[in-house]
């Protein structure tokens, strides 16, 4: 009778335990409707990285979750950012990714500010099928590599370079200097220049300065610039390196008559005229959003979220930050799933809403695979404190508000 009992006993906990592990092993493969999607960030959050664009891309990225939320989610389900800190570098940015991937088992990947990590960190999405969408780095490598899970709606180099020499033989400036950190970023940036030059401005003259990023004082080089007498400096900087230049250059009189052009959107940045004091009147900058646009309504909504949540106006790599999400949503509704290979192909064979227009991510093999580029216009700063919306758009033509004034020009009204 004993023995009867006991194996009663044993037989019910064994259904017991078949039962649980019955639910347990359900439950992973077919999620509750409310299991929450997360999309992973990653960007170079803290120093050495370019923190403060990192910080607007962050600010888009979490404010379109936001948005996406309030409607109701996604797939009827919450969304979630899990955030990554790269510092800027490679290895951290390797680590971060795999953890996002692996112990987060986030949907995709967005928010990557430096070419360096980005070549590293594709590789990773590439091994274990995940999409990414490089929300600031401009290396056309990241695209010309033709990953299946990469892709991009951010300005190339190529972009860049060619919107620099047309911008340079408008305003006949034929003597270019480049002023350029030792990064991927600097160096880069020059190669693209000289390679586009021939077919762009062949009558331009030019010549480079390639200088430590860590460096505090660069007058030596800034005088070897000025004795060589160009017409225009383009600024291949980030952030801080890009504000020691800038205050220099004003400090021994290179700015004053000379066209300072930024490769990048500094000025925009939390804390740049602080950084740079007056030396900022006058700067040209690169730019690929100004209000005076025209948006799409997603491009109207992150301006007034950002308005109501932020106190401020956007500038271009927070709008990318958010519809770099908002893309990865569209491509998960669209897709009707979370699984990786589903979402890639909603991302490559579909018109995605952004900020600026609708797009298409391009499937032809080469440097602009699964790439998407915004329009690049040159946009003056003329007073101290100015805000992007009061610039001055100088360039391209269809689209100019003012006429290009040297720094002293400005000083002296």
């Amino acid at each position: 009778m004993e023995k009867n009992q006991t194996y009663a006993i044993v037989v019910i906990a064994i259904i017991a335990i078949g039962t649980v592990g019955g639910i347990v092993l359900w439950s992973s493969m077919a999620p509750a409707a409310e299991e929450t999607i997360k999309i992973g960030f990653i960007s170079g959050l803290s120093p050495p990285g370019a923190y403060l664009c990192a910080a607007n891309i962050k600010r888009g990225a979490e404010l379109a979750v936001q948005h996406i939320n309030e409607d109701g989610g996604l797939l009827g389900r919450p969304v979630e950012l899990v955030i990554g800190d790269s510092s800027g570098q490679v290895e951290k940015g390797v680590a971060a990714a795999t953890k996002l991937i692996t112990e987060d088992n986030v949907a995709a990947i967005v928010g990557m500010l430096h070419s360096s990590v980005v070549l590293a960190v594709q590789d990773i999405c590439e091994q274990y099928h995940v999409p990414l969408l490089a929300s600031g780095a401009g290396n056309v490598m990241i695209t010309a590599k033709n990953l299946t899970y990469t892709f991009r709606a951010h300005i190339t180099d190529i972009d860049r370079a060619t919107a620099w020499l047309e911008f340079a033989d408008y305003m006949n400036w034929t003597k270019i200097a480049i002023v350029a950190e030792d990064t991927d970023w600097g160096v880069g940036g020059i190669e693209w220049v000289e390679k586009r030059q021939p077919d762009v401005y062949p009558e331009a003259v030019i010549e480079s300065w390639v200088v430590s990023r860590e460096s505090i004082d660069y007058t030596p080089q800034l005088l070897e610039v000025k004795d060589w007498e160009p017409d225009m400096v383009l600024e291949i900087a980030s952030q801080l390196f890009f504000y020691l230049v800038t205050k220099q250059s004003a400090e021994i009189g290179l700015s004053n008559e000379t066209a300072f052009v930024a490769a990048a959107p500094e000025m925009p940045q939390e804390g740049a005229w602080e950084a740079v004091g007056d030396a900022g009147i006058g700067i040209v900058e690169t730019e690929s959003y100004h209000p005076g646009m025209t948006l799409t309504e997603q491009g109207d909504r992150a301006c007034e979220g950002w308005y109501i949540e932020y106190g401020s106006a956007p500038e271009y790599y927070g709008l990318n930050g958010y519809s770099d999400v908002m893309c990865v949503a569209q491509a998960i509704e669209l897709a009707g799933s979370i699984n990786s290979e589903a979402i890639r192909d909603a991302l490559e064979g579909n018109p995605l809403e952004r900020w600026g227009s609708t797009i298409t991510f391009g499937t032809t093999l080469g440097p602009y695979y699964h790439q998407a580029s915004p329009p690049v216009m040159m946009c003056q700063f003329t007073e101290y404190g100015q805000a992007l919306e009061d610039t001055t758009i100088i360039f391209p033509a269809d689209k100019a508000t003012g006429d290009y004034q040297t720094r002293v020009e400005i000083l002296e009204g």
